[in-house]
Order: C-alpha cells, then structure tokens, then sequence
C-alpha cells in the first residue's frame, strides 16, 4: 500500500496475482522488471535494492501506482495482546510516556507501521488483508507500543527508515503462530479438532499463523520481533520446545537465513489460579534461548 517501506536488500520480491498469462510490468526507482503471469494467475519479481537511496519513491505495477515507498528495514512484530496494545493503550491501562510519542509522532518520517488485520484460517492463505501507516497522531495511537518504541530507538541509532508489520491477536497461544504439521511433530494433539471446536479465535492452534503470518512470507524483512506467553502459562512445560521449533519454522519460510529473532520475557502478573506461575514461563522462556 502507499507508505510502505521495502528492505534495503540485493534480493526484494514485489509479487501478486494478474490473469494467467497476462504481462506484468515493476518501475521502481530507475529499475524496471518484466514477467508473465503463470497459470494461476501467480507472478514474482526481483528487485535489487542494496545500493538504493531511502526515497520516498512510487513503485508501478502496470496501471497500479503505490505512492510514498521508502527504503530501510522491515521487521515482523507478531505476538498477543503485548504486542498489538496500542500507543493509546486500553481502558484504564494507559501506556508510559504514549501521549507524547503521538502527539510527536509527525516528526518521524521515516517510520511506519503495517496493521495486519485479525484473520483466522483453518488453511494456508495466500493474502491478508493490512495497509501500511504513516506518523502521525491520528495513525500512531493505532500503532503497537512495542513495535513502535523499537522503530522509533533504531530510527534514532542508525538513522535509517525502519518499518514494523504488526502481527497480532491478543491472548493468543504460542501454537497458534505454528503450522499443523509441526504442532503434530511435536506431540500438539488433535490440532484439526481444536483449531474447529474452539469457541475463542485466539485460543486455536495453527489459525493465526494460516490467516495472518503465512501470507507475508514473501516479504523481506530484517528480522523477527516476539512479545506472548501469557496465554501458555498453564502449559508453560510445552512452551521451550515449541517456541524453539516456532524460530526455526520462521527462518525456513522466509528463506532468507538465519534472521534475528527477538523476544521479550513476560511481565509479573497475577495469574490466576494459583498454580499458574508466570515465572515458570520465563524459565522456559530463557530454555527457549539455550535450545535456539
């Protein structure tokens, strides 16, 4: 969408579906790539943009025109609610120093931030519903508090544009972030059933990660970022092996090598009842760490 930002990297895809057969032309800062469509309607280009100046720049797909396109990193923010809370935060539950980072967020050009809309999916999907958003106090209190302290910290650092794609649904399991054949790897019983019978969107195995995380594999990213646990804190004696097999799985998909993965430990919280700890997920959280 307009406002986006694309990876300053050798190999970025720009990729869509036209009719089978159908020629598809990308202009994008001096650099033009031609394709066919194939017999589904799928086609890929490649565009080359280690050496690429930030922009902004209008990137043209035949008749389409993306406005405002700028050149960085991208990172993938996935998680639940500790990552999609907002700048803006909840009702009653307010966000450290939020106000001012929107009433400021004008000043930051080259940030922005993709909403991926909630989407769950028994099957792999192919699109995803999302538009990229730039700063400014009307878009930032919209804007992941985590995602975007992180932009705004490596903005200022490496004075380079930085782009989250937020990934969330609060109070989300880690196993719905994973795909069905892994969860059955790892022992995850009755995968199918669950993600069906479950009354709770965010409480089903594989379902986010079909509806939500599948569909952006193409895109070139910088790396991962990861703020969830709460949800696996009556299970937490799970949580190490399949946040360690959730890493690997990622990596392989984009294909694009060992990418960073960065994640948070969970906050002290009361978790009711007694007998689930949250600092038993932190342990496995750190195991997790030692496994990766």
């Amino acid at each position: 969408s307009d406002h986006a930002v694309l990876a300053k990297k050798a190999v970025v895809p720009v990729f869509g579906k036209a009719d089978p057969g159908e020629k598809v032309v990308v202009e994008f800062n001096n650099q033009k790539q031609e394709t066919v469509a194939g017999q589904n309607g799928k086609w890929r280009v490649n565009l080359n943009l280690a050496d690429s100046p930030e922009g902004p720049f209008e990137l043209k797909v035949n008749n389409i025109v993306i406005k405002d396109v700028i050149v960085g990193e991208v990172w993938l923010c996935s998680g639940q609610s500790n990552m999609f809370m907002p700048l803006k935060g909840y009702t009653s539950q307010p966000v450290e120093g939020g106000v001012e980072m929107i009433l400021n967020s004008s000043a930051n050009k080259t940030i922005r931030v993709a909403l991926i809309s909630k989407r769950d999916a028994l099957t792999p999907q192919e699109k995803v519903d999302g538009r990229w958003m730039e700063c400014n106090p009307q878009n930032a209190q919209l804007f992941s508090a985590t995602a975007y302290t992180f932009a705004l910290q490596m903005n200022k650092v490496l004075n380079i544009p930085i782009g989250g794609i937020t990934c969330s649904w609060g109070g989300s399991h880690v196993a719905g972030w994973m795909p069905k054949e892994l969860l059955e790897e790892l022992g995850y019983e009755g995968v199918e059933e669950r993600a069906a019978e479950e009354k709770r969107g965010n409480g089903r195995p594989m379902v986010m990660y079909n509806g939500m995380l599948y569909p952006l594999r193409h895109y070139t990213i910088k790396g991962f970022l990861w703020y969830q646990g709460c949800s696996d804190v009556k299970e937490y004696y799970n949580y190490a092996r399949y946040q360690s097999a959730m890493v690997a799985h990622w990596r392989e998909l984009w294909g694009l090598g060992e990418l960073p993965f960065y994640f948070v430990e969970i906050a002290p919280y009361d978790y009711r009842p007694m007998d689930r700890k949250g600092y038993l997920l932190r342990e496995q959280q750190q195991l997790s760490l030692n496994m990766i």
